[in-house]
Order: structure tokens, then C-alpha cells, then sequence
């Protein structure tokens, strides 16, 4: 991938901001409370009409504190957090319920006729065509939309709109004048009373009218505004003269073809504000008083008076068609599907209770002997059937979990945090001891009869009680120096100290007493633990920046900690005759077609220690240079880690605003879905492709929209590699940066 700062200025020409508000600027720490977190419930027909064997929602309704669902066999009923169908011994309902409308009582179209509802039960209105599209009620009338005509009602009789005489009508509104409008295949049409011509509106050359004839939804804002859904996106007509048309490139709508419209209170312009703005600056809340909702044939969006939400995929619908939607007067939306129905929840929360669900779910399901990874998952989607696995770097894993530990300890002196931070600390220290190589880091370990991931596994310890893994890369030793530094700075007292330093001296003395090469069993250097002047030779810029950064870190941290002075000789030597710090300068390799995240990580995860130790400023110049280059070029990604490694380095401003962000809008999940978005229409397509061939956005996209990623992966993948939902990350991804955050200050919380 290119550097993206050009990207960056071309995309802030396409946008424009709202008065008052600007592109987020840099500041040094951020206080902030609660703000509202995205939840989705699921539900299937097993759930909402488990005695009718329904398949899709086709139609919703929220009346007073009630919420009713149409499906294909029935009618049911959400209230007080549990679900009942409407009594139908007649089977009325049963051909299939096709609209909704409340009108006191609930109104009822369905594909065999009409029906009012209410206590006494269900009664036919007479006289209207079949199948029925669309119901509205304005007092006691009642607009009913039908395959072949519109027809008007009040009590149990109807009378039908000659005017509009065999049209095929999508949707029908009363607005607050009382006028009726109707939703077309052909034209919006208008009609002031039930005897007067309609007048019908098609855009014209001015722009006036529904931006594409088909307008198939219809929806009264508070302020009496009309908007359409149609399949080239929305319109809002003031029923005076103004139109506004809003679209994917100009407005944000991420998808156009639109089926439905739905919202509630009154959202005064949709527009592209500025992005990676934290709620505490936007002051939006997508569960407030005003919202606006689309649902479309591929997912569902809402705009919360600032910015647009997607929801897209198995994460939050059971299927993309959301061709229903209700916004109820708590706030909470209802999303149906030919297959299920999902109800979107905001949760007021404060990130610390965030890290406290993540805390929760990483301990009680991805503790494998201490390490903690990723697991797979027996049953699709359920993180209670969390199996925890190995991987290719679960020292690295573990050590970032014991980092945040550490990090939760600093801020908070809760003794339960460095009870955790030294149990994870004890699984690290094994795998310098389970190979029985002084010195030597293994990848992983496990018991022998335990599946494993693929790769170098065939080493069995002495007394047959464990396997561990091999060919350990330059991943595992960035971590154990990072930890150690961490651990040994914030958590350890004097006894963990000394198990520390001679942890430190045996991993550090091993390679440098190999030449800067870590030997592997088979006495030659391991894949990637290699860091030595001659391999810059063979492999010249690929390893040259980041491999001289990491040694040079990994020899300042084993000085720190032990004091031996082999390490800074070492360190010295490399920096004098060979040019190592130099080489850090240029180790973000931002000129390359491919951009590796991994990279980036190992780098970040090294600048730390190495800054923080070294004082001598001619070193600290070159040092300050190559961070302030990294990060400028990494700071797209919005990535809180990284950004609080840089702050915790340099002194001034850096980017705590968007930090915030990204950690508010990380899923309350660590299960990796499928999400897509290569079809959206407010999206600007990178012309470079990512490291995978994959397709990338030029801005990235919010987490709680894309397929989890944790911070050493692409966050600009617009499509994620999982066709199904059965791995779970631990929460290792949100807890270190925002304990980092809260032990250096970066985060504020007013709880």
C-alpha cells in the first residue's frame, strides 16, 4: 500500500465539514465518560413465533411501548422483553403479513386482505384488493396501499382512490396537514384529499422531484419533512419547494439501493462531517431522539444527526435484506429480514466498563496454561463454545496481555491486575525454560496430545510432559523485551525483578553470543531471527530498518534491566560500525506496493523500550526522527497503540481524539465475521491493493463495521477473509492500548 497522506488531502477536498465543526486536532489527554456502545440482539422465528414456524419479518410497527412483527404466518408482539403472537383461530394472518401501521389499535395488511386489530380481536375491512403493500392512519383513517390501487378507510368499510386506480402503490404517508402521499414504481404522487387529482412529482432538469421514479418507501420526519427510499438513494421534500438529494459520494449514504425508510424525532441535513471524531466532540448519540434509518438489500444504515452507522452481515442481521425496520420510542430499532429479526440496542457505557467485558471473556475463555490467544469456536457465532488453540506467537500474544495487566495496575493499584500480569508473566518465562536451551525462546507450548496449528512442533521435553514449537521468530523476542521493560518498570518487586534479569540476560546473551542470530535446534539461525550487519547484504531494505531497531531496543532493555555491560558493548558496536541507528531512520518502508501491519507492530512494540531508555541525544535524534516518520505515515490507522507508544515518546500533542475512537467503536466482541464492503457507495477504493491482493478503502472504515482486526493487520480491508464466524480473539487488542491510555494520562475517565 502507498503512503496515504496524498490520499488523505484528496479525500478532505470531496468532504465538507459542518460549520463549527473541523478535522479532529491533536491533543495530549482526553477526558471522557460514558457514550453509547452498539449492541444487536438477533432473533429467529424459534424465538418471536415459535408455535407458527415463521420465516422473515416483512413488516414492523412501534406502538406506544409495543413492538409488532409481521411474518408469513402471523403477527407478534414484543413487549417487556418477551415475545407473544396475536391470536388468530381463524388463521386470517395466515396467508402472510405484508404491512403494519398503529392507529390506536394495530391495522393489518396482509396478502388475502385488511384488518384492524384490538382487543376485542381481529376484524376484516371490506372491499380492498389483495395483496396489501401499504398501510398508514392519520386519526381514524386508514391509507391502504395495494398491488393494483390505494384505497382509504375508516371503521370496517373502504373506499377506493379512482385516481390512482390500478397503480401499484410501494408505500403511503399522511402528513401532518393531512395530505396523502404515495409511493410509486413510476412517481411520487400527492393526493390533498380523496376526491382531488393527485399531483405526481419526477425529477426534473432542476433536480426537483424523487431522485430515481421508483420510490419505494416513504417516511414523516417530526418536523413534518418527507423522505424517500428509492433504489438510487434518498430524497427529503419539504412539500413546499426544496429537495435535497442525498447519495453515497456526496452524503455518506453507504448504500443506495434502498428498500426502506424509518427514523424517528428530526434530523435537519445529512452531510460528510469529519471523520475518527470521538461522541465527546461530535456530541451525536446513534440511540437519541433523532435518527434516521435506511434498510436496503445489502444491510441497514443509520445517520445519528453527524455521521452514518452500517450494520452488514451475520455480526448483526441474519440476512443483508432489511426490507422492515420500527424505531421505537426507547430509542432501540428493529431490523427485518427474510430470515430473522435484529434489534439495535445503545448502550450508555464507559470504556472502562468496556475493558471490564473484555477482562472478563479473555480470562474465562482464552486462558490455554496461562497463554492467551485466539480460540476457535464448536458452535458458529457462540463464544460459549470457545475452545482456546495455539498459534504462531503466543508468546507475543501473552506478553501484549500482560503488558495491559501491568499497564491496569500502574493506573489502578488493583492487586487483582498483578496477580493476573504475574500468572501470564510465568507462561512467558516458560518458554525460555520448556526447550531446555538456555537462552532459546520457544513460539508456544502445549501438552503432547494437544491439536496444534501447523509448523515446527516435533520437540518433545525430557520428562514427555510438553510439546513445544520452534523456529521461533524475531515476533516472540519483540515481545518478551517489551514485557520485560513493562513488567519490570510498573509491576515487578525486587524478587520478580532478579527473575526478570536473569530471564533478560539468558534470551539476550543466547543471541548475542550467537552473532545477533537466534540458533534454532538445528544450530542454524531460526526463519526470522536474524540481526545480524551480513544478512543486510542478502535482504537489504526489507530487514535492514526494522531488524536494526529491534536489536538495538532488545540490547537497550537487556542493559536496563541487568546492567551487564556485554550489551551495551554490543550496542555500541552495532551503532559505531555498522550504522545501526542510522538505519532505524528509514524503517517504515512506506516507498514498497505492499505495506506488511505485522511489521508495523514488531516496530512500534520495539520504539517503546528503546526511547524510553536511551538518553544520549545524538542517538535520541535519530531515534526521534524514525518514530516521528513511522507514526506520521501509520497515523491514517487511528491506531490507539500505536499513537500511545508515540505519545508515551515524544513530548506534545499526537492524536488522543481519534484513540478514543477507535476504542468506542471497537464491537463489544472478539468473534471475527464476515463483513463486506467493496459494494458501498460512499466508499473511495485505494487504487493500490493490500499485502493479500485484497481490496482497501483510501479512509478506514469504523471497526464495528468491517471484520475485527487486531493491530497488526490491515485496517483498511474493505472485505474480510472469513466466510463464517467460528474464531474468537481475546481482548488483548482493546485492553493494552486503552490501560496504556489511562496510565500515561492519554485517557481521562469521569466515571
Amino acid at each position: 500500500m502507498k503512503i496515504r497522506l496524498a490520499s488523505l488531502f484528496v479525500l478532505a477536498v470531496i468532504l465538507h465539514a459542518a460549520p463549527g465543526l473541523s478535522e479532529p486536532q491533536p491533543v495530549r489527554s482526553m477526558k471522557i465518560g460514558k457514550f453509547p456502545q452498539r449492541t444487536v440482539e438477533k432473533f429467529q422465528s424459534a424465538d418471536y413465533a415459535p408455535q407458527a414456524a415463521a420465516n422473515g419479518v416483512r413488516a414492523l410497527a412501534a406502538c406506544a411501548d409495543k413492538v409488532y412483527a409481521g411474518t408469513d404466518k402471523g403477527v407478534s408482539v414484543w413487549h417487556s422483553g418477551a415475545w407473544s403472537q396475536i391470536s388468530d383461530p381463524q388463521s386470517a394472518l395466515a396467508s402472510g403479513v405484508t404491512a403494519l401501521a398503529c392507529n390506536g389499535g394495530l391495522a393489518i395488511g396482509t396478502n388475502t386482505g385488511t384488518f384492524l386489530y384490538s382487543e376485542k380481536g381481529l376484524a376484516r375491512i371490506e372491499g380492498v384488493a389483495v395483496p396489501v403493500t401499504a398501510l398508514d392512519a392519520n386519526g381514524n383513517k386508514l391509507a391502504i396501499g395495494t398491488t393494483s390501487g390505494l384505497y382509504l378507510a375508516s371503521g370496517a368499510t373502504a373506499q377506493r382512490v379512482l385516481s390512482l386506480e390500478k397503480k401499484h402503490i410501494n408505500d403511503v404517508a399522511f402528513d401532518p396537514d393531512g395530505a396523502l402521499w404515495a409511493g410509486l414504481d413510476t412517481a411520487l404522487a400527492m393526493i390533498p384529499s380523496q376526491d382531488a387529482a393527485p399531483v405526481f412529482y419526477v425529477k426534473d432538469e432542476h433536480g426537483n422531484g424523487p431522485i430515481h421514479a421508483n420510490v419505494r418507501s416513504l417516511y414523516i420526519d417530526a418536523a413534518g419533512m418527507l423522505w424517500m427510499g428509492t433504489p438510487a438513494g434518498l430524497s427529503r421534500f419539504d412539500r413546499k419547494s426544496r429537495w435535497d438529494h442525498i447519495d453515497g459520494k456526496n452524503n455518506g449514504l453507504p448504500y443506495e439501493d434502498i428498500l426502506t425508510v424509518s427514523g424517528r424525532g428530526f434530523i435537519a441535513e445529512v452531510r460528510k462531517n469529519p471523520k475518527f471524531q470521538p461522541y465527546e466532540v461530535t456530541g451525536a448519540n446513534p440511540g437519541g431522539p433523532n435518527q434516521l434509518w435506511v434498510g436496503t438489500s445489502i444491510g441497514a444504515a443509520l445517520y445519528d444527526g453527524y455521521e452514518w452507522h452500517y450494520f452488514q452481515g451475520p455480526q448483526y442481521l441474519h440476512d443483508d435484506r432489511v426490507q422492515a425496520l420500527a424505531s421505537a420510542q426507547d430509542g432501540t430499532a428493529w431490523l427485518g429480514t427474510p430470515a430473522g429479526l435484529s434489534h439495535v440496542v445503545y448502550k450508555m457505557m464507559t470504556l472502562k466498563e468496556k475493558a471490564e467485558f473484555f477482562t472478563r471473556y479473555t480470562q474465562e475463555q482464552h486462558n490455554r496454561y496461562g497463554m492467551f490467544s485466539g480460540c476457535h469456536l464448536e458452535r458458529e457465532a457462540d463464544p460459549n463454545s470457545c475452545k482456546p488453540t495455539t498459534s504462531d506467537n503466543d508468546g507475543l500474544w501473552t506478553a501484549m496481555y500482560v503488558a495491559a495487566e501491568c499497564y491496569r495496575y500502574g493506573a489502578t493499584k488493583d492487586p487483582e491486575a498483578k496477580r493476573r500480569a504475574r500468572q501470564a508473566l510465568e507462561s512467558i518465562m516458560f518458554l525460555e525454560t520448556v526447550n531446555e536451551i538456555p537462552g532459546f525462546v520457544s513460539r508456544s507450548f502445549a501438552k503432547p496430545d494437544d491439536p496444534h496449528c501447523d509448523g515446527e512442533w516435533d520437540h518433545i521435553t525430557s520428562d514427555g510432559k510438553w510439546r513445544w514449537k520452534g523456529d521461533t521468530s524475531s515476533d516472540e523476542i519483540d515481545g518478551h523485551m517489551y514485557v520485560y521493560s513493562v513488567y519490570y518498570d510498573v509491576c515487578a518487586d525486587e524478587q520478580e525483578k532478579k527473575e526478570i534479569r536473569e530471564k533478560t540476560g539468558l534470551i539476550m546473551g543466547y543471541i548475542v553470543d550467537h552473532d545477533f542470530y537466534l540458533i534454532d535446534t538445528d544450530g542454524k539461525p531460526t526463519t526470522w531471527g536474524k540481526w545480524n550487519p551480513e544478512v543486510f547484504k542478502t535482504d537489504g531494505p526489507f530487514l535492514k530498518g526494522l531488524n536494526s531497531l529491534e536489536i538495538l531496543s532488545y540490547l537497550m532493555t537487556a542493559e536496563h534491566i541487568t546492567g551487564d555491560p556485554k550489551f551495551s558493548e554490543a550496542y555500541r558496536y552495532l551503532v559505531k560500525e555498522h550504522g545501526y541507528a542510522k538505519n532505524t531512520v528509514m524503517q517504515k518502508l512506506s516507498h514498497l506496493q505492499i505495506w506488511n501491519h505485522s511489521d508495523d507492530e514488531l516496530a512500534f512494540l520495539a520504539y517503546y523500550p528503546l526511547m524510553k531508555y536511551e538518553k544520549r541525544p545524538f542517538l535520541l535524534d535519530y531515534y526521534n526522527r524514525s518514530l516521528e516518520r513511522s507514526w506520521q505515515i501509520e497515523r491514517t490507522e487511528n491506531n490507539p497503540l500505536f499513537n500511545f507508544i508515540y505519545g508515551a515518546a515524544m513530548p506534545g500533542a499526537f492524536d488522543v481524539e481519534q484513540s478514543v475512537w477507535m476504542l468506542q467503536r471497537i464491537p463489544l466482541t472478539g468473534i471475527r465475521f464476515p463483513h463486506r464492503n467493496t459494494h458501498r457507495a460512499d466508499i473511495v477504493v485505494d487504487q493500490s491493493k493490500g499485502r493479500f491482493n485484497e481490496l482497501q478503502s483510501v479512509d478506514m472504515l469504523p471497526m464495528d463495521e468491517r471484520t475485527l482486526h487486531i493491530w497488526n493487520e490491515n485496517p483498511f480491508r474493505m472485505d474480510g477473509r472469513e466466510q463464517s464466524a467460528y474464531t474468537q480473539q481475546p481482548g488483548t487488542w482493546f485492553l493494552l492500548p486503552y490501560w496504556m491510555g489511562r496510565y500515561y494520562g492519554f485517557i481521562v475517565e469521569q466515571e
